[in-house]
């Protein structure tokens, strides 16, 4: 059963043991208490469970529970739908495991999301190393948001997972592609056929998730990622908006100079 007043939070985990506690402790400190975090091993083997486990008992918790699966399975798709079919609130929210929410993150965005009547809402975010600082936020909903449109998601790739927060019975109902071919973009195959489907959502002008940039993260990886982008954007069926694919063109052009430009050189999305 739906629980109207509660947001759960999916956090797919695999050998996380680095970065779980603070990842972890950014959403037990939520300004907003009624949560539920649900956390899916993707069969880790380290001992990322055990750093969880004494996390929620040294802070007393019982919001928090832990789903394991037997093996990895290779994609995050698979964990987090895990977690989304689990869920029994009426918002769900993602965070990765290495990525930090601002303290205020779901009570700005369930406040906006209200406001505005969306069905999803996302928020800026910024790449950081070690030294996290938290921006100031302003919680005006008639000035601080605008909203997204399939357009706007093909030309820019706007709406950061871990900054996500949706209606619960859409999403249980397109859940993240698990084929391994999408690993990594999986994120943007479901964002452009929800924004398809259920039409513009509305994004927080607020700096409120930080994406904890890793040393390991390669060009060649990243030109993967870029390829696979171009991908989705050319193959997605969209139903009435397959149309865009005659504008193929110009969101190969866009999506690599947004790429360039915030990834690389602002280090924000």
């Amino acid at each position: 059963m739906v629980n109207k007043d509660l947001v759960s939070v999916v956090i797919p985990m695999h050998n996380s043991r680095d970065y779980i506690q603070e990842t972890l402790s950014s959403v037990l400190k939520q300004t907003f208490k009624n949560l539920e975090v649900i956390i899916v091993d993707d069969g880790s083997t380290d001992d990322s469970v055990e750093i969880v486990k004494k996390t929620i008992r040294a802070a007393g918790e019982d919001r928090v529970k832990i789903l394991r699966l037997m093996s990895n399975s290779s994609t995050p798709a698979v964990p987090r739908n895990h977690g989304i079919r689990a869920a029994r609130g009426r918002y769900i929210a993602f965070l990765d495991s290495d990525d930090v929410w601002h303290p205020k993150k779901i009570n700005i965005q369930l406040d906006l999301m209200k406001a505005s009547n969306s069905y999803m809402c996302s928020t800026f975010s910024a790449d950081f190393v070690n030294n996290l600082i938290f921006y100031p936020v302003q919680k005006k909903t008639s000035k601080f948001f605008f909203y997204v449109s399939l357009f706007d998601q093909m030309i820019k790739y706007r709406t950061p997972t871990s900054s996500i927060i949706i209606d619960s019975k859409i999403i249980k109902n397109n859940l993240h592609n698990e084929n391994l071919f999408f690993k990594g973009k999986e994120d943007l195959h479901n964002s452009l056929i929800l924004h398809s489907r259920y039409g513009k959502s509305v994004k927080s002008s607020n700096l409120l998730v930080f994406y904890r940039k890793h040393k390991n993260q390669t060009s060649s990886l990243k030109f993967i990622m870029m390829m696979k982008t171009m991908y989705i954007l050319l193959t997605t069926d969209l139903k009435r908006y397959n149309s865009y694919r005659l504008l193929f063109p110009l969101f190969l052009i866009t999506n690599f100079v947004f790429y360039v430009y915030f990834r690389i050189i602002l280090k924000r999305l």
